[in-house]
């Protein structure tokens, strides 16, 4: 049977990445919905439309309708880079918009809010953008796959069970020090039996989570990992107690998501696209609202069964999201394409 597409599976060939794991998406959206494709890494290609996870396409690939994915406009937003820094990754960013905008034949984005946002900063790509969401895997499920022993695996990364778990890169916008601070607020006590866990990649931080948790005298109840095996998410999602995400923007958000999957309970920002994700199964607060951040935590901490609803909750909402729902809008795509 002839492609009705390729998947772009350059990423593949580097380190992995959050664009990676979007190519296991699409590929297991198409798989659901019986869409033939075939995978392209260089050389010619054989399907009428290249679908891309990213926004990088390729040059030279002449007849061929290319489908580039903007995720966000996280790199217009402020960070913790310097101002020179910042300006020239804004400048990036908006050339490889033009770039694409020229090229793509449609460009895909993973919600609703991530579609507004793009257009709003980018007038000319209204009309080009489709949404096309993501879901959890289907392995982060509250019980473990193929005799994944979940112990094994956190003695592994040497941290504990019943953390109080964050799961993302340490840069400025996932806000992670809001719930440090947040964190840091509830009695020792709990501190002690639910210890925070940073886990990401923590380079851009430079040490300021240990500094702030030395100032807060929270330091022996703080873990930072670094980046974690994509193997190991489902175990350490189903080990935490809670999941906490007090995000400032997101394209869509799969971590909150990924944990709702794995039946852990979740307290997440109501910025950007969250909500549209997480519907009424998480707690909300303002990204800043240290305050209620605290509240929420002691709260779902010291109140197991309030803590069991909302993780049932969450699993529910997490099976809104699926590998058919997301085939479903990719057939749209190519439809429009057609």
């Amino acid at each position: 049977m002839k492609p009705a597409f390729a998947l772009d599976c350059r990423l593949e060939l580097g380190k992995p990445s959050s664009y990676t794991r979007v190519l296991d998406l699409l590929r297991a959206g198409a798989r659901a919905a019986n869409i033939p494709f075939c995978e392209w890494t260089n050389g010619p290609c054989d399907a009428p439309i290249l679908w891309s996870p990213s926004p990088s396409m390729p040059a030279g690939l002449d007849g061929i309708k290319l489908v580039p994915t903007l995720h966000d406009i996280t790199p217009l937003l402020p960070d913790d880079r310097n101002a020179l820094q910042r300006w020239r990754n804004a400048r990036r960013f908006k050339k490889t918009v033009k770039q694409i905008s020229t090229v793509a034949s449609l460009i895909i984005t993973g919600s609703q809010f991530a579609q507004n946002s793009i257009e709003t900063e980018f007038p000319s790509l209204v009309g080009k953008l489709h949404v096309v969401p993501h879901f959890p895997d289907q392995k982060f499920s509250p019980i473990p796959h193929n005799g994944q022993n979940d112990a094994e695996a956190i003695r592994s990364l040497n941290l504990p069970i019943n953390g109080v778990l964050f799961l993302a890169a340490l840069r400025r916008h996932k806000n992670w020090e809001t719930l440090l601070r947040a964190w840091a607020m509830i009695p020792t006590a709990l501190q002690e039996k639910h210890p925070l866990i940073l886990a990401g990649d923590a380079r851009r931080a430079k040490g300021l989570p240990q500094k702030i948790a030395r100032e807060l005298g929270v330091l022996n109840n703080l873990y930072l990992p670094g980046r974690i095996p994509d193997e190991s998410l489902p175990a350490l999602y189903r080990s935490a107690s809670i999941f906490v995400f007090p995000s400032l923007a997101e394209g869509f958000g799969l971590p909150p998501l990924e944990a709702m999957a794995c039946g852990t309970a979740v307290i997440s920002s109501n910025s950007t696209s969250l909500p549209e994700v997480l519907g009424d199964a998480a707690l909300f607060a303002e990204p800043h609202d240290t305050s209620l951040f605290a509240h929420h935590i002691a709260e779902l901490l010291s109140q197991p069964s309030m803590r069991q609803e909302q993780a049932t909750l969450g699993l529910k909402q997490a099976s809104c999201w699926s590998a058919q729902r997301t085939g479903e809008a990719m057939i749209a795509v190519l439809q429009k394409l057609s």
